[in-house]
């Protein structure tokens, strides 16, 4: 019975963290206000957040993807 109880109240917060758009537990990638960030969406329409000024040419911190990506401009 206990074991029930436990286990239905972690499932339950696991639920709830899950819910958030701005961040995530699995792939670290937390936007806590994409209002402070740099926001490019590429042409295949995937959002990429900066937190810096955009640097064309260069490789730059994507806070989204949790990765360096090179930005080009078309």
């Amino acid at each position: 019975m206990k074991f029930m109880l436990i286990t239905s109240i972690l499932l339950g917060l696991i639920a709830l963290a899950g819910c958030s758009p701005s961040w995530s537990i699995i792939k670290y990638s937390y936007i806590e206000n994409p209002s402070n960030f740099v926001k490019i969406t590429s042409v295949d329409s995937v959002k990429h957040y900066y937190k810096d000024i955009v640097r064309f040419n260069s490789d730059m911190w994507c806070v989204k993807h949790n990765q360096w990506e090179m930005i080009k401009k078309k």
